[in-house]
């Protein structure tokens, strides 16, 4: 399956659209510097995701739209883990994930939950009701394997849309893990 790709120079977050558009040309030229842009993924006018690519530290944000265009699920794949070590030469590691839930069609979230990984398999989970500002934390070993990605070269970025690869854990759990 073939994705439409468009890119730009970035994503408005409060007026949901895309601001700046490049040419492929010019996307090309940035990516090859290592330097920051976003590629729009699906129609331009009704985008599922977009990411932001930024080579020269190895880091790709990729944010899933609902239909509202709101963010409502977050990645951030980096070179650098949580305790400070390094990804090997050329790859990045799915490192956190934001999970929104929105229970009207206003821009505010009732519900967020945050994952934390490190490289060996550790993660922190914090889910937050917006609402009534109640936090629960919780701690859980996972396998991470498919966390790992290889940096993309322009124009492939479908391993970074795979919203399968991470383990969603509902209420507190004990910090035995799953």
């Amino acid at each position: 399956m073939t994705t439409e790709l468009s890119y730009s120079e970035g994503w408005f977050r409060p007026h949901r659209r895309s601001v700046g558009e490049l040419d492929l040309n010019a996307a090309r030229r940035l990516h090859d510097k290592g330097k920051l842009y976003t590629v729009i993924v699906g129609e331009a006018d009704r985008p599922f995701a977009f990411i932001e690519v930024r080579l020269e530290v190895s880091y790709l944000g990729v944010e899933f739209l609902d239909l509202d265009l709101r963010v409502a699920l977050a990645f951030q794949f980096s070179a650098l883990g949580l305790d400070g070590r390094r990804a090997p030469p050329g790859r990045c590691f799915l490192k956190s994930v934001i999970h929104r839930e929105f229970d009207d069609d206003t821009d505010k979230a009732a519900f967020g939950t945050s994952y934390d990984y490190g490289f060996d398999g550790t993660c922190q989970v914090i889910r937050e009701n917006l609402r009534t500002r109640e936090l629960a934390e919780s701690q859980h070993r996972v396998d991470v394997s498919a966390h790992w990605e290889a940096l993309p070269a322009f124009g492939c970025y479908e391993p970074f849309l795979r919203r399968e690869r991470w383990q969603r854990f509902e209420g507190p759990e004990s910090s035995d893990g799953p």
